[in-house]
Parts: C-alpha cells; structure tokens; sequence
C-alpha cells in the first residue's frame, strides 16, 4: 500500500490535524464499505458526539438551517446561465470572486469587464484554477501528455501577462 501524506486545502476552513483526521476515517469507510464514498457516510461517521469529526459539523439545526440555505442561495447563483453577445455561447451569468479586502461576492460580466482589478483577479482566478484542475489529473495515467500541453499554455499565458505587467508599468 502506498503511503500518503495529507494536508488541508488552502483556504479551507480545515487545521493539518483536521485534514489528517478526516483522511484516515475517509479511508478506513472506503475499506469498510467497499465502494465509494458519499457526503452522508461521512456524516453519519461523524454523527456520534464521541466521533473524531463531529467537532466539524454545525449540530444546531437553528443555524445548520441558516447555512444550507446559504449553499442554496449559492446553487441558484451558479445555475444561472446567461447568451454572451460577444461569443454567443452561453456563460454563468455571475462569477465569484476573491477580491482583495472585500468578501468573496458574485459579480456580473460587465461588472468585471468594467473593472480592471476585478478582470485581472477574474483571470488570475482562472489560472488558478486551471493549475488546480492540472494538478488534481496529472498523475492519471494516460492523461499526461495532455496535461503537459495545458501547462505549457497556461505557463506561456503567464509570461505573455507578466510582459504585459512590464510594459504597463514603464
């Protein structure tokens, strides 16, 4: 058996020990079950008030409540599709964003096409993302030559950025 070191995700809500914690009862339900995990597995595992993860789940439905009709909220803001003109495909009406020293929030297109800092973290969101995807499948077997060529893009859209940035800044 391989052996795997585990860590939070950055800018998850998890500690290193949570993270590790939440590993091994993963893995010790896959053993037990036999087949792939679903959300609830978890949930019951940590359902019991002496399970390592019940510390992880908000127990008090009041505001349980209150945080799943925020995810909902968050759903009905993804799932909203919108025709772009410019394209004419059709694009997620909102996008989110981590904008420095605000809240993460949805933004409209045109509210970040008219927004320099907005479309230069819209972008540098995207690259991160697409860093992310690449990570997630590179030790695919079968999927690597493919995500070789995504890095090579990713990494030449970077310099082209960056000399933009130097251009800007003379």
């Amino acid at each position: 058996m391989d052996f795997y070191t585990y860590s939070a995700k950055y800018g998850s809500h998890l500690s290193q020990k949570d993270a590790e914690l939440v590993a091994g009862v993963a893995n010790d339900l896959v053993e037990k079950l036999g087949r792939g995990l679903e959300p609830a597995d978890l949930l019951e595992h940590a359902r019991p008030a002496d399970s390592p993860l019940h510390h992880l789940f908000q127990w008090d439905d009041k505001i349980a409540a209150e945080k799943y009709r925020i995810i909902q909220a968050n759903y009905l803001f993804r799932s909203v599709m919108v025709v772009h003109p410019q394209i004419a495909q059709e694009v997620h009406m909102l996008t989110h964003l981590h904008m420095h020293n605000e809240p993460p929030a949805y933004y409209t297109l045109d509210q970040i096409r008219r927004d320099p800092l907005k479309y230069e973290q819209m972008v540098l969101q995207c690259v991160k993302e697409l860093k992310a995807v690449l990570s997630k499948y590179r030790a695919v077997l079968g999927v690597a030559p493919i995500m070789a060529k995504i890095t090579d893009l990713v990494e030449r859209f970077l310099d082209d950025q960056e000399e933009d940035d130097e251009i800007l800044m003379s």
